[in-house]
């Protein structure tokens, strides 16, 4: 099969179907009685420098719908929402701290970091 032709059909395929990628476009190439390598789909593909859509993330809704609500909140005003996480570093000596920053969203200071050595009693 000229190669050109074979370019034309992989093109117009991509553009119809733009989420389809070089193997769902060469399965009817072959239905359509093309004695196509399959092989040979994917370097014409990357010779005309197409590529599948990438798909877009679904994010987190962002409402104030209650007080106590377990759903991402915007900061409006200074001490209105604040951030925190646990962070664990290691000593000059080798000991291992834990530390938990507390961080104002709105102006991101840090209130204030807790700092607490693990206990070394291990729960079997």
């Amino acid at each position: 099969m000229d190669t050109m032709i074979l370019l034309d059909k992989i093109v117009a395929r991509s553009e119809r179907n733009p989420c389809y990628g070089y193997r769902p476009i060469w399965a009817p190439l072959r239905r359509e009685s093309y004695s196509v390598n399959k092989r040979r789909i994917p370097r014409l593909w990357k010779r005309q420098k197409l590529q599948v859509r990438a798909q877009q993330g679904k994010g987190r809704r962002v409402s104030d719908t209650s007080e106590n609500g377990s759903s991402k909140r915007r900061a409006e005003h200074k001490d209105h929402v604040w951030k925190y996480d646990f962070v664990t570093g290691l000593t000059e000596n080798g000991g291992t701290l834990k530390r938990s920053p507390i961080v104002g969203a709105h102006t991101r200071e840090c209130l204030s970091i807790e700092v607490k050595r693990p206990s070394l009693r291990r729960t079997w």
